[in-house]
């Protein structure tokens, strides 16, 4: 199996642990803090398919892009991927999808109700 190709199974692999640790983990601290994921439901809703397609999909294309970018530019693991996971967060959920109109922005949203859900994902 060539190089590209063991990159792009590691970060689909990756991913979907990830989406799976951080299901598990917020199945725990979102009902204990009264947290919701709007977002990745209205995206789901937008699209039409289950709130697990949404979360999986996005889990497995962005390990895959971190496993390709990984492998050409070293600096892209700076911070043990949390730079990376950082950018992705701030490109998705807070540009392209209120561009998207599927979800408001961090505008229309209070500190207090918008960075307690941030936590949730970046701790999960």
């Amino acid at each position: 199996m060539s190089t590209l190709w063991k990159s792009i199974t590691a970060g689909a692999i990756a991913g979907a642990a990830a989406v799976a640790v951080m299901n598990a983990y917020q199945s725990v601290v979102k009902p204990a803090l009264n947290l919701d994921d709007a977002a990745t439901r209205d995206v789901a809703h937008a699209l039409s398919v289950p709130f697990e397609a949404v979360q999986y999909g996005a889990g497995i294309t962005l390990g895959v892009l971190y496993g390709l970018l990984a492998e050409r530019f070293p600096a892209a693991t700076a911070g043990a991927g949390t730079a990376f996971g950082a950018a992705a967060w701030l490109v998705g959920d807070e540009i392209v999808v209120p561009l998207l109109g599927i979800a408001q922005g961090p505008e229309y949203d209070s500190v207090s109700g918008h960075v307690p859900g941030e936590c949730v994902r970046v701790a999960g």
